[in-house]
């Protein structure tokens, strides 16, 4: 179950009015939107901001709302419009706008409690979707009833959509149709949301083109520095990712030229928007992705101890990263061709140090299978040409 513990008035606060988490409503002049630092908001900002109000509405983790994301993705239709549809057939959001819940979490708990039937039968998954000529009626129970009553007799928040039909005295409703996007009941431009999820996850289609075509060793031993740019694993699917994302995304001109730095290798406007990213999102699913996009950056530019502590940043958030693993063990893999003018990497290496360069490259090839091993682990099958490279120094267990 998906819970949302903090403080309820500081979110619509900032985002404005959430009535699917709380009732209560901002006061006109407090909204923190306007105490915020002058000047125009940027795109990331508003993306994520609409993401947030999506989020918080419905009681959703951000793996909940990827998952609505691509799956109103593969439907027919205006992805944007499939997605609320989705959200609003939830059957707690269905008690919700009947008026049976004061809130959405409220809503969740009675399904939770088995408090509720479809159809005649009790439902307990709060996410479970509703269908047209669902009936939702209230188990025959004093309790239960009573919890409902409760709420049926508190003042009415807004008028009853029509895809729904309410008849309190037998503790019924009735989905009529699906719901039409004029009756959702967020101000929400959901092709924000939708934009905002196609853009962010450059650094999983990274390692996803990677997966699929790009021989991960190839490029190891070459020098990755600034001066040779889109010169190595890293730096070349960025590259080729970057310029398929120009073609298939709807972005704005601004927005193109953004990517187009991507791919060029300038990176500076990116790292900038990627700081601003990590100010603003609080989710830490979404921060992993942001640290691991920035330690790409630093990658790119041959800042490599930089380049690691961002990976591990990402992976104290979200240990599943298996394309950081990858790149960590990329970077390990470099310093130990390299073979000299190294920094102590452990207590390892530091002894390595006193012994000789051969050791101190055996300590960054044992740290890179180590990482290696970690991605191969989650996701196997895919680094093949790592785990050759594993075979064939008897690292491979």
């Amino acid at each position: 179950m998906s819970r949302y513990r903090g403080p309820r008035f500081k979110k619509i606060r900032r985002l404005g009015a959430l009535p699917g988490l709380t009732s209560k409503k901002p006061r006109a002049g407090s909204d923190l939107r306007n105490q915020s630092r002058p000047g125009k908001k940027s795109q990331y900002r508003i993306r994520l901001e609409e993401k947030q109000k999506l989020r918080f509405h419905y009681g959703l983790t951000e793996q909940q709302l990827l998952k609505y994301v691509r799956i109103a993705g593969k439907a027919k239709g205006s992805t944007g419009q499939v997605l609320l549809q989705l959200l609003e057939m939830r059957l707690d959001n269905i008690l919700f706008r009947l008026g049976m819940a004061s809130t959405i979490p409220q809503a969740r708990q009675l399904v939770n409690h088995r408090h509720i039937l479809v159809n005649g039968r009790i439902v307990d998954i709060p996410s479970y979707r509703c269908k047209p000529r669902d009936i939702i009626t209230v188990r025959d129970e004093q309790k239960s009833r009573a919890l409902i009553q409760n709420y049926l007799d508190s003042p009415p928040r807004e008028e009853l959509p029509k895809h729904l039909t309410l008849h309190p005295f037998q503790y019924e409703g009735l989905v009529n149709q699906i719901i039409d996007s004029k009756w959702v009941g967020l101000k929400i431009n959901e092709l924000l949301v939708v934009e905002y999820y196609s853009l962010s996850n450059i650094g999983e289609l990274v390692d996803e083109y990677g997966k699929r075509g790009i021989r991960t060793l190839e490029w190891i031993n070459t020098p990755m520095s600034r001066s040779g740019i889109n010169g190595n694993f890293i730096d070349k699917t960025f590259s080729i990712v970057a310029n398929i994302l120009l073609r298939i995304i709807p972005t704005t001109s601004g927005e193109k030229e953004a990517f187009t730095y991507y791919r060029d290798g300038n990176y500076a406007e990116a790292l900038q928007n990627y700081y601003e990213a990590m100010r603003l999102e609080i989710d830490p699913y979404d921060r992993s992705y942001i640290l691991y996009n920035i330690g790409l950056i630093h990658t790119s530019n041959g800042e490599h101890t930089k380049a690691l502590e961002y990976y591990f940043r990402a992976l104290e958030r979200n240990p599943f990263l298996p394309q950081a693993f990858n790149n960590m063990a990329v970077i390990c893999h470099y310093y130990g061709s390299k073979g000299r003018d190294l920094p102590p990497y452990s207590d390892r290496g530091e002894q390595a140090v006193q012994q000789g360069y051969s050791e101190i490259a055996e300590a960054w090839f044992d740290q890179a299978a180590e990482y290696w091993k970690q991605a191969i682990a989650l996701t196997p099958g895919n680094y093949i040409e790592a785990q050759n490279w594993l075979k064939i120094t008897r690292r491979f267990e």
